[in-house]
């Protein structure tokens, strides 16, 4: 994975607009943390998706300490994104579509000194 900026979302909704949008920035992973609710079929071109037994098996230990049906498995998405190298990582949520500017924005406030 060449890229070291990673956007991490949680969903247990089919694709939404918001994630479509976000799998579309260029330099950036789309990772998807699923939970029980997602749905089994979930996928989305351009967006790494996590499923329950993904994350089992990638995380197998603290997979096992986070509740399910819980926000907090969005950690796996940042675990994720550490793992591959992080760099950088925005979170939203899969009903928050970005500002047509968002992406220039996000990438000027990461070229801070």
């Amino acid at each position: 994975m060449s890229n070291k900026k990673f956007i991490v979302i949680t969903s247990i909704n089919e694709p939404t607009e918001a994630v479509r949008h976000f799998s579309k920035w260029e330099g950036w992973t789309t990772v998807v943390v699923g939970d029980r609710k997602s749905p089994e079929n979930w996928a989305c071109d351009g967006v790494v998706y996590l499923s329950l037994d993904d994350q089992k098996q990638q995380f197998p230990e603290f997979s096992n300490f986070l509740p399910e049906n819980t926000y907090l498995r969005k950690m796996i998405g940042y675990l994720y994104a550490f793992k591959h190298g992080a760099e950088a990582i925005f979170e939203s949520d899969d009903d928050n579509i970005p500002y047509a500017d968002a992406l220039s924005s996000v990438d000027a406030a990461l070229k801070w000194d």
